[in-house]
């Protein structure tokens, strides 16, 4: 009598095979997650520096458009204001506290928009202030009101690192005791004790600066001060001229003038 075996189709996975699969779907779902969330974090905070970048040369421009009345207002050195967000939004402050004694009235400039979110990319909001360095040099400085962190309270240098790339080379930060600001790459630094708005480890700065003395070096457009060297056109012309008022003597070669006036 001849047995008769049945061949068993086998079909489907065995339990083992079952959870290397599981196990390998699941790896690479978490790979898939993690890498979304570092993506996500690095383009809040290169947001974050995009944004800090726009606040300080918004500040930038508030000094150099208000120069007169503060230098006027903050004549101690060291003496430092705080500029409301909303001064560069349009809207205009009076009696503003100095630190070393008295008030200021701040004029509006809309040089923001008035949509400018107060809370950065990373959720932390922004002190602007302005420092008299002396000798008609003002230093403006634009800080995160508290550190970056994450959900843990980790102070989170990576995101520190890559919004102050994006802002560039007068970004900065605070690290470890926060006794100073470290510009990009170790670029520049600052004392913390310059600003009362430094207060601990992990704030992302801005600075922006101002001096007189910068200003005299470059032919100005508004004639507000008067240039230091000689000006050099390098064989340009220069167009459309209604009145060159000067004094010594005038000189050149193959000159054609017409309706000169001689005193």
């Amino acid at each position: 009598m001849k047995l008769i075996r049945r061949k068993r189709n086998r079909k489907g996975f065995s339990l083992i095979e079952l959870i290397l699969v599981l196990g390998l779907s699941s790896l690479i779902y978490l790979g898939v997650i993690n890498n979304e969330k570092r993506r996500s974090e690095t383009f809040r905070a290169e947001a974050a520096g995009e944004q800090i970048k726009e606040v300080g040369q918004a500040l930038g421009e508030y000094i150099n458009q208000n120069k007169g009345l503060l230098v006027s207002r903050l004549t101690a050195d060291g003496s430092i204001v705080t500029i409301p967000l909303s001064v560069l939004q349009g809207v205009p402050e009076a009696g503003v506290a100095i630190s070393t004694g008295g008030t200021i009235d701040l004029p509006a400039r809309r040089l923001l928009p008035a949509s400018f979110n107060t809370l950065n990319a990373l959720s932390a909001g922004y002190v602007l202030q302005i420092r008299n360095e002396g000798v008609d040099s003002l230093r403006g400085l634009v800080v995160t009101d508290a550190a970056i962190v994450d959900a843990t309270g980790a102070i989170r240098y990576d995101w520190l690192g890559y919004a102050a790339r994006k802002a560039g080379s007068s970004a900065g930060m605070t690290f470890f005791d926060g006794t100073r600001i470290t510009g990009l790459n170790a670029g520049w630094a600052l004392p913390a004790n310059n600003f009362t708005s430094v207060t601990e480890a992990g704030q992302l700065a801005y600075r922006t600066l101002y001096s007189s003395n910068y200003d005299a070096v470059y032919l100005r457009r508004d004639g507000l001060y008067a240039m230091v060297g000689n000006l050099n056109m390098g064989n340009y012309d220069i167009l459309d001229a209604t009145n060159i008022t000067f004094s010594g003597w005038l000189s050149g070669n193959n000159a054609v003038l017409n309706n000169l006036e001689v005193g």
